[in-house]
């Protein structure tokens, strides 16, 4: 897959009418079971559903939703954006950039309009000056038997190479569930 070092740093949109889902649905269709029709109807999928907490231990995983479900698993898969994975590092990198000064808890923060979707908090991938492949490697491991997949762990260009490494990601993690 081409890289950001093969063509530069150029940010380009691609809007499908079909949107992600449709993805999801061939992703998921290649792993999970479906009905004569393609439908996914296996129970384990769990779509529409905001995660609000995730607890795990060497013995598994507890998943709670905002609409109050729990769901356990042996492992788990989920995306987030680096908007929700990182909500809190503002104050410490601005500690980090300013040793000097006293830099107090944020109390507030302006979000652009596109970053009140809860689902993305305006995240976008800007690694720190400084940071060494090293890093790099140590945020895209698993944290125990939760894997956290989002566009900030990859090298390849844009949205929908993102696509391509989940599967990769899936491929690696299946052998532990079936």
């Amino acid at each position: 897959l081409p890289t950001f070092e093969d063509f530069g740093g150029n940010v380009y949109i691609v809007a499908d009418q079909q949107g992600f889902e449709s993805v999801v649905h061939y992703v998921a269709g290649q792993y999970l079971k479906t009905d004569s029709s393609g439908a996914i109807v296996d129970p384990r999928l769990k779509l529409k559903k905001a995660v609000q907490e995730i607890n795990y231990s060497k013995h598994g995983i507890t998943v709670k939703t905002d609409d109050g479900c729990l769901y356990e698993a042996d492992y788990v898969m989920v995306s987030v954006s680096l908007g929700l994975k990182f909500r809190r590092m503002e104050t410490k990198c601005l500690r980090k950039m300013f040793p000097d000064r006293d830099v107090p808890d944020a109390t507030d923060i302006l979000v652009p309009r596109w970053g009140s979707d809860k689902f993305f908090k305006g995240g976008f991938t800007s690694w720190p000056i400084g940071m060494d492949r090293y890093e790099y490697d140590l945020i895209r491991e698993p944290v125990g038997r939760v894997l956290l997949h989002q566009r900030a762990h990859q090298q390849t260009l844009q949205w929908l190479c993102s696509w391509s490494l989940s599967c990769r990601s899936l491929n690696l993690l299946l052998p532990f569930i079936f």
